[in-house]
């Protein structure tokens, strides 16, 4: 049985994430009329930010990333991807304004994913702060 986040199934949050990177990464121009596809992954994000970001994470290829920033630039001229954008950030600035970074910090390391937990990834700086942060305080 899928697992279910306000009465969407994750398969499918992943299907869009898929078909927007699919748009937006390939070696092909992007068409603007095919921004309706982004912006269906946009309202997933709007519903279910982390989800919706893990999903794009787990997605995404960098095989064409000149591309990727082209492909933006042309999506970012059509007026409603514009406006979901616009309204997915300010939503989650909103959301999360303190802690906002962090996720995305978390998500782009691949720290948390979305079908399974790691354990947290232990390196030097976490392993001096934890020994010497009081001293620093």
């Amino acid at each position: 049985m899928p697992i279910n986040t306000d009465y969407r199934e994750i398969d499918f949050i992943k299907l869009n994430a898929m078909v927007s990177n699919g748009l937006l990464d390939s070696r092909y121009e992007a068409n603007p009329s095919l921004s309706k596809y982004a912006e269906f992954h946009l309202e997933d994000c709007k519903e279910n930010p982390t989800i919706g970001l893990l999903a794009r994470q787990n997605e995404r290829t960098n095989d064409y990333p000149k591309m990727r920033k082209h492909n933006l630039n042309i999506l970012n001229n059509v007026d409603s991807f514009k406006k979901e954008d616009k309204e997915f950030k300010d939503m989650y600035n909103n959301m999360y304004p303190k802690t906002g970074k962090v996720r995305k910090q978390l998500i782009k390391h691949e720290s948390i994913v979305l079908d399974e937990v790691r354990p947290i990834k232990k390196d030097f700086t976490r392993t001096f702060i934890k020994l010497f942060g009081n001293i620093i305080k």
